[in-house]
């Protein structure tokens, strides 16, 4: 996940990362 994380851009990543946030509040 991390070496795939790294080919997207800026603002994706960001994104990713509210996901997983989101996704481990849930969990």
């Amino acid at each position: 996940m991390v070496a795939s994380s790294l080919k997207v851009p800026p603002f994706s990543k960001k994104q990713i990362c509210l996901w997983t946030r989101h996704k481990n509040k849930l969990s």
